[in-house]
């Protein structure tokens, strides 16, 4: 499972479960004696991102599933607090 941690304002780090935690993460979670911060949980598998802005067509963005993010999909959620609409 693939998780979007929110480390602040603008802030968020990538993080798939069973591999070593960032720096970040480590850092966050020891300064408040082991708690983490929010998430949301990625989609599983290749999934197709569609970002628009006002008065635009939506662009796509392909993503893996384990690379990350796109950076105009990082974007999106930083603006906007959530995942840009998908397709399978």
């Amino acid at each position: 499972m693939v998780r979007l941690y929110r480390l602040g304002h603008d802030r968020y780090v990538q993080h798939t479960e069973g591999r070593p935690l960032p720096a970040e993460l480590e850092s966050y979670a020891r300064e408040r004696r082991g708690e983490m911060p929010p998430y949301m949980v990625l989609p599983q598998g290749p999934v197709t991102f569609r970002v628009s802005e006002e008065g635009c067509r939506p662009r796509t963005f392909a993503w893996n599933g384990r690379d990350p993010l796109p950076p105009v999909v990082l974007q999106y959620v930083c603006q906007q607090g959530a995942l840009p609409p998908q397709d399978p």
